[in-house]
């Protein structure tokens, strides 16, 4: 019997050897190799192959805010497989009515407030994300932040990456 993370392991010779008693050591590479027919075959996730290394994109602006919000876009991929993609905008002084929104190449929307947006206050955040898991057509992603007025949106900030 293997105990996970075994710090024991009872071995199977009992059941072919009816005078040897069961016995209960340490778990140690020769005992594991013995079970296992001369070939080590532990598993654990720490050993399982990892996934790729995930490159991020991260760029921040205040755009025309005047330094009231910073928006960032940020990607996490791998090449153009593209794990997330997130915009935040953030309001540091004066509370703003905002809507976000990431587009695709070609003006693609692939993620975006609901219309009319939302009010945000000093010190709070409007954050969406953009979860596709697969490997996106090449070309400009890019985030915008516009401020909301009225029935018109006018764009403060916008930051692009090209996948």
């Amino acid at each position: 019997m293997l105990f996970a993370f075994g710090l024991s392991v009872t071995t199977a010779m009992a059941a072919t050897r009816p005078s040897a008693p069961a016995t209960t050591s340490p778990l140690t590479t020769a005992s594991v190799s013995a079970l296992s027919g001369g070939q080590a075959r532990l598993t654990s996730y720490a050993t399982a192959q990892q996934p790729a290394a995930v490159a991020v994109f991260k760029h921040c602006t205040t755009g025309s805010s005047g330094g009231n919000i910073t928006t960032c876009f940020t990607i996490y991929h791998n090449g153009r497989y593209v794990r997330v993609m997130r915009l935040s905008a953030c309001v540091h002084h004066t509370q703003r009515h905002l809507f976000l929104d990431i587009i695709g190449p070609h003006n693609a929307p692939l993620a975006g407030n609901d219309l009319p947006g939302f009010w945000i206050s000093p010190g709070s955040c409007d954050i969406i994300t953009y979860h596709p898991f697969h490997t996106v057509p090449a070309g400009t992603y890019c985030g915008h932040t516009y401020r909301v007025s009225g029935t018109q949106l006018a764009l403060i900030a916008k930051v692009c990456a090209k996948l």
